[in-house]
């Protein structure tokens, strides 16, 4: 399994954390400052972000809902 080297995007805390492969985003939380943030693997690496400043392609929460909502049963 891989570890990813995230940086905080508020305070620069790094902390590792296991990768089993796939690029979907993910949220975690800052040891440091305590605030929640995206990590995204993206070929070559992971970028960090403020969830305000995430598209919906690169926030979790948005993404389950737009793939979630076709209205089709």
């Amino acid at each position: 399994m891989e570890t990813l080297t995230l940086t905080c995007p508020f305070c620069s805390v790094q902390k590792d954390v296991p990768h089993g492969g796939g690029y979907a985003p993910q949220y975690t939380e800052c040891a440091g400052c305590g605030r929640r943030y995206i990590y995204e693997p993206v070929l070559g690496g992971v970028r960090c972000l403020d969830p305000l400043d995430a598209d919906c392609c690169s926030d979790p929460e948005c993404r389950a809902r737009e793939m979630g909502a076709s209205g089709e049963d």
